[in-house]
């Protein structure tokens, strides 16, 4: 819905739960050649993933311009192709550990996911409302981390590089990172070291469905550069989203409210 400088894995989550009902119909798809291929480190003494990810953090814009903000909101533009769907996204976040996803679809209703620091949810058209449980709420939390870009030791207990590779057409650092709620492979630019994509089983209503996400057109909002394309791949469905604005104003509290239909007790 994630970690290229603006939690890329709400984006990703709240894509996988709205097309994972398309993915079950469809025929499998290729993904156009830009999952990843490990080629090894063919002489090359790999880096530490600490000096792969600080990499990361210097080529968005350096950890005192990530850490002068406490809020965001962006607003993007959401399409599935093949279904003739669009729609637009809304997420908020607020330090240190809040937020809120609504992906509105024409005729569908409007999907919305979030966690006000100690309870998360889930309300979808057609299914109704639920609070998080288990690997749903292990993996908000981790969202949920304000600061996880900074690839912090509280938000992921370990890391390793497993070599360099091809993805997205490009050679990458592949470095295997585990959070509490699981592992994703994510690709960083040889180059410029910025993150060009993840591979990571995102934790639906209806299970497990493997999700992979190409990045692209980095651009500075605030100080900090992000990634304004993002194609994403849940099973396989592919959808766009395009990043139209981000901003870092203040947002009230009442944003990350808990819905009055979700339980407050399990």
């Amino acid at each position: 819905m994630t970690r290229a400088g603006f939690h890329l894995k709400q984006f990703i989550v709240l894509v996988s739960i709205m097309a994972a009902p398309w993915s079950l119909s469809m025929p499998n798809a290729s993904a156009e050649g830009e999952s990843g291929e490990t080629l090894g480190s063919q002489g090359r003494t790999l880096p530490t993933p600490r000096s792969v990810f600080d990499r990361h953090i210097s080529a968005i814009g350096g950890e005192a311009a990530i850490r002068h903000h406490r809020y965001r909101r962006m607003i993007a533009r959401f399409e599935i192709p093949s279904q003739n769907l669009t729609s637009e996204m809304d997420l908020f976040a607020a330090a240190p550990n809040k937020l809120l996803s609504k992906l509105r679809l024409t005729g569908v209703g409007e999907v919305s996911r979030g966690f006000d620091g100690q309870i998360g949810w889930l309300i979808q058209p057609g299914v109704g409302a639920m609070r998080l449980a288990g690997p749903m709420l292990l993996a908000i939390q981790d969202e949920a981390s304000f600061y996880r870009d900074l690839y912090l030791s509280d938000d992921m207990p370990t890391a390793r590089v497993l070599g360099i590779a091809e993805f997205a057409e490009k050679r990458a650092y592949e470095v295997r990172v585990t959070r509490r709620a699981g592992e994703s492979t994510e690709y960083f630019d040889l180059d410029t070291g910025l993150l060009l994509g993840t591979v990571a089983l995102q934790i639906g209503p209806s299970g497990q469905i493997e999700t992979k996400t190409v990045l692209a057109e980095y651009r500075e909002f605030g100080g900090v550069r992000y990634p304004t394309h993002l194609s994403v791949w849940a099973g396989p469905v592919k959808t766009i989203v395009t990043v139209t604005a981000i901003s870092h104003e203040r947002l009230d509290d009442a944003v990350f409210a808990v819905p009055a239909s979700i339980p407050r007790t399990r």
